[in-house]
């Protein structure tokens, strides 16, 4: 997980930088197929074969993950990442899990415990410091 959070901030900064013709959208659309691909292969490699019994849990669940996580919220996020200035895309981005934990008792009944208190306000902290001016320059 560590490794796909490292290659996804990579990819993110890269958006951010590089400079093309082809629309944000379709860019993002190509980069999953070529992220899916790798993972299947390396999947398949090491990883015994699945039994396929999808229930219809799983079934939403992966449905939410392709149509909505990846085919909604990426391209918006890439887009975001490549117009807003860096300290405006770090807030949203940062805001992100703590959206999550705070929505995890209403979507699946998990109540956050005290390190996730101490990670939020860790984030929360974070999130300030962006905002706060910038030192050593005189004030006007």
């Amino acid at each position: 997980m560590g490794g796909a959070a490292v290659s996804w901030a990579i990819g993110t900064l890269m958006m951010r930088r590089t400079r093309h013709t082809l629309p944000v959208e379709a860019l993002t659309v190509w980069m999953m197929i070529g992220s899916a691909a790798c993972i299947w292969i390396i999947a398949a490699a090491t990883e015994p074969l699945p039994t396929l019994r999808f229930t219809p849990a799983m079934w939403a669940s992966l449905a939410y993950g392709v149509l909505i996580n990846y085919g909604f919220a990426q391209i918006i996020w890439f887009g975001l990442a490549r117009n807003l200035p860096p300290a405006t895309s770090a807030m949203s981005i940062m805001a992100v899990p703590m959206i999550g934990t705070l929505s995890a008792p209403l979507i699946v009944g998990e109540w956050p415990r005290w390190q996730d208190g101490v990670a939020m306000v860790c984030v929360m902290a974070a999130i300030a410091a962006v905002l706060l001016p910038p030192r050593g320059r005189a004030q006007s």
